[in-house]
């Protein structure tokens, strides 16, 4: 599992990888590798906020699915701008704006982008995030 790769829950919502935290790296963690996974949801005004939560990667590995597959070219709209993917590696991926500029966004971001059938602002988004570790 790596970041941008998409997990389902049971109760049908797609989350998204956002970090792989290594076996041991936090010891109150317990045991084996933890995701910390992000999802989208609608506000009361129409807009997206971001939930997250963290799992033992174990409980989530069967609703586990590779995400996609970043290419030189795809376009995106990017904080309301259409840019075009230049490059990505394993935490980012790169694009080129319309003044030939670049920008990045986290990995976990542009999967939720490619995701959504929306644009979103990770600007205005606000971030909750669920400690009863209910997906």
């Amino acid at each position: 599992m790596r970041s941008g790769d998409y997990v389902t829950s049971n109760s049908g919502k797609t989350w998204v990888v956002a970090f792989v935290i290594p076996a041991g790296m936090f010891p109150c963690l317990g045991d084996g590798r933890h995701v910390f996974l992000i999802r989208d949801e609608k506000n009361a005004d129409g807009d997206a906020d971001l939930v997250s939560t963290m799992q033992a990667e174990d409980e989530v590995y069967l609703g586990w699915q590779a995400g996609p597959v970043f290419a030189k070219g795809q376009r995106f709209i990017v904080e309301g701008e259409r840019v075009e993917l230049h490059s990505a590696d394993a935490l980012f991926v790169f694009f080129r704006m319309a003044d030939q500029s670049f920008t990045a966004l986290w990995r976990w971001q542009a999967a939720l982008l490619a995701l959504r059938k929306k644009p979103m602002s990770f600007e205005t988004a606000d971030m909750t995030t669920i400690t009863d570790g209910a997906l």
